[in-house]
């Protein structure tokens, strides 16, 4: 499995997880027919995740990989927005391509050219670095 792979994934996970749906079959309905029955022994197996019955919980690792990717990803979305000036509808699928590629590196010069931004438009919170 790529990394790419296990990315979307965890993203996955925490937004059901900001949403206090952490069981196996609201994952299996996010993850709109990419769900493999194999991705939740996976993220097991690389310590990502606990699984109690249907309960699925991030490790410490997990939320820590996870919020990374989630940091990239709404940083990315405003950079979209605010830099170069893609309207909200259209930048879901190019935030989640630019977070793969945006190098860890550069995230901070990223957040300080959008000057430090607490949250994306929608009142979601940005993670600290």
């Amino acid at each position: 499995m790529k990394r790419e792979d296990i990315d979307e994934h965890l993203e996955t996970l925490w937004h059901l997880l900001e949403n206090d749906e952490s069981d196996s079959e609201s994952f299996r309905r996010h993850t709109k027919g990419t769900y493999d029955e194999c991705i939740l022994k996976i993220l097991k197996a690389y310590s990502y995740i606990t699984l109690e019955g249907e309960k699925i919980s991030l490790t410490e690792k997990g939320f820590s990989q996870a919020e990374q990717i989630m940091r990239r990803h709404r940083l990315a979305e405003r950079l979209l927005t605010d830099v170069l000036g893609m309207k909200l509808d259209d930048i879901e699928v190019a935030a989640c391509e630019f977070e793969h590629f945006l190098a860890s590196e550069l995230v901070e010069s990223i957040c300080t050219i959008l000057g430090h931004p607490r949250e994306f438009h929608h009142g979601v919170i940005i993670q600290e670095g």
